[in-house]
């Protein structure tokens, strides 16, 4: 199969002694199966969400 990268980010508010804090970090993942993000999520919960949409 192919490999794949997807990038995103995510992101956190702590409460610190002095405020609040917003920490925001880049990702990247890779995918070693060729499937967009739906089939792989499918594939991985065992359920076929684009036969029934849930």
């Amino acid at each position: 199969g192919a490999i794949g990268l997807a990038s995103g980010f995510y992101q956190i508010i702590v409460l610190c002694g002095r405020g609040l804090t917003l920490n925001i970090n880049k990702s990247f993942v890779s995918f070693y199966q060729n499937y967009n993000l739906v089939q792989f999520l499918s594939c991985y919960m065992g359920r076929d969400t684009q036969k029934n949409g849930s």
